[in-house]
């Protein structure tokens, strides 16, 4: 017997949700899985696609766009997105409330595979064995790809004209008060 799965064709936008929380019947409590799962930049799918449906001679080949991430246990963490808005570029973004940082490429990406990780033991001198693994509970959920030939047309840069005009006065009061803020405390 053979078992398998194959596809009739993708979306544009591929979201793959990664089962990280569990349900232990035997325990009878749901669990976080923090398991190390290493994911590509890019993936093709073309192996699975259906060789007799159109899609199969479609390009389908995804560029990573974004890794949705929680931190913390079953109980209680915190969610956050890295995403690179930019195709042409290398830099990704954090989305955490409402801070955006720049990070690393390592920092979005193989930061959020989970897994167990060494650390090194401040007191190496006393304990030359001292290094011990430790879980990580920050981990990917679910990643977000997009279909490399539609890139151009699904992503865009903002230009000043595409902020509506009721933001662009909100941000320039927000702006401006902070700056009254700073000159307040100096």
């Amino acid at each position: 017997a053979k078992k398998g799965c194959i596809f009739y064709s993708f979306p544009p936008i591929l979201m793959l949700h990664l089962k990280r929380f569990e349900y232990d019947v035997q325990r009878d409590i749901m669990y976080k899985i923090n398991d190390r799962y290493e994911f590509p930049l890019e993936i093709d799918l073309t192996k699975f696609i259906d060789p007799s449906s159109a899609d199969y001679n479609k390009d389908n080949t995804y560029c990573l766009f974004s890794v949705l991430v929680h931190s913390g246990d079953v109980s209680g963490g915190h969610y956050y997105a890295f995403i690179k808005p930019y195709p042409d570029e290398e830099q990704w973004y954090k989305f955490d409330d409402e801070k955006v940082y720049k990070v690393r490429k390592g920092d979005a990406v193989d930061e959020s595979f989970g897994g167990a990780e060494e650390k090194k033991s401040k007191y190496f001198w006393l304990h030359p064995q001292g290094n011990s693994l430790y879980k990580k509970f920050t981990n990917a959920y679910m990643l977000v790809y997009i279909r490399k030939s539609e890139i151009d047309t699904l992503l865009r840069r903002v230009e000043a004209s595409d902020v509506p005009d009721h933001l662009r006065v909100r941000l320039e009061e927000e702006r401006e008060e902070k700056e009254r803020l700073k000159r307040e405390k100096a």
